[in-house]
Formats: C-alpha cells, structure tokens, sequence
C-alpha cells in the first residue's frame, strides 16, 4: 500500500491521503511503508544480518536527507528554472551524512502542459544497502585490493548477510513552465 503525503514548503506533511492540492503547496510524495523501514544504519545493519533479503524502505529522515542534500538542491534548481531533457538521473552521495544510504540514485521525468510543470524524482532507484563493511570498502576497496573493491549486490564483501533493495519514494513537484 502506498502512502501519499502533501508537503508544504517547510516539508512538514499536511492533508494526508493526497486527495486535494491546495494552491500553496509544492509537491506530492509517494511511499511504499508497507513491511520493514529502516530509519537509519544501525536497523540497515540489523536488516542485512536478519532480514533475508526482504526491501525496505528507508522511512522519512533519509529521505529529508536526501532532498536538503546541496547536490539535490543544486539539480532541482536546475530542472525547475532551465529547460532540460524530459527524462533523466543523477546520483548523491550521503556517504557521510547517512551512511546506508551512500550513494543514491536519483531519476526523474519532467512534464509541461505548458500552464504548469511538473517533475517527478524517483528516489532511491536502483539503490539497497549492499554490506556494512565500510572500511574495507571505503579504504582498502578504494586503494585496489581485490577483496574489498565495492561490487554493489555482491559477492565480493557479504560476509553474514543478505544484501536488500530499497523500495522507492516518488516526489512530484509542481512549478511555473520554464519559458522556451
């Protein structure tokens, strides 16, 4: 079952259920909360060694982090004000702000019905919590040693559990046509 939330411009959720769309709010989420959230590194860890698997989804503080991101910002300045390709993607790096989350992908379709625009960002695409072993990864993968160079789902670094997927998040933004 998915969630959908109306977010004002402070990105505090008003209106749930999404039925209406009041005149002074940016954008619409979508999430999929159904099953397991893993709301920071310590309950990702814990679902890699006991969650068989099983996607999750990465609840909203990961997700805050994620669109204040200046990487986010940056992209999302330019989609809304400067005419780019309909479709596309980019990547942030979370690495350090939240750890299980690393880098993430970022898709996303813009739409012009030329009185006003949307974009829809797909959040956390193609993106799981692979292993928990950042230092192998991070220092030892990253100077070239062949057991620790990251490999995404695997097998290089699982070593007791069970890579996963995130479930994806969407967020639609609706603005002003950028002018031709």
């Amino acid at each position: 079952m998915s969630t959908y939330r109306i977010l004002n411009r402070n990105k505090k959720a008003s209106l749930p259920g999404g039925v209406v769309f009041p005149k002074d709010r940016l954008y619409v989420m979508e999430s999929d909360e159904t099953g397991v959230v893993v709301h920071n590194t310590k309950e990702a860890v814990s679902h890699y060694y006991l969650g068989h698997g099983e996607p999750a989804d990465v609840g909203d503080e990961s997700t805050a982090e994620l669109l204040n991101s200046s990487k986010f910002i940056e992209k999302h300045n330019k989609i809304t004000k400067e005419k780019v390709d309909p479709k596309g993607y980019f990547n942030v790096d979370l690495t350090w702000e939240t750890f299980h989350i690393g880098h993430t992908n970022v898709e996303y379709e813009v739409k012009n019905n030329k009185k006003s625009q949307q974009v829809k960002y797909t959040l956390f695409s193609r993106d799981g919590f692979w292993d928990p072993d950042f230092i192998n990864e991070n220092i030892l993968g990253k100077i070239g040693l062949p057991c620790c160079i990251p490999d995404g789902k695997g097998p290089n670094l699982e070593r007791g559990g069970t890579p996963y997927n995130y479930k994806t998040r969407t967020i639609t933004y609706f603005y002003k046509p950028v002018a031709e």
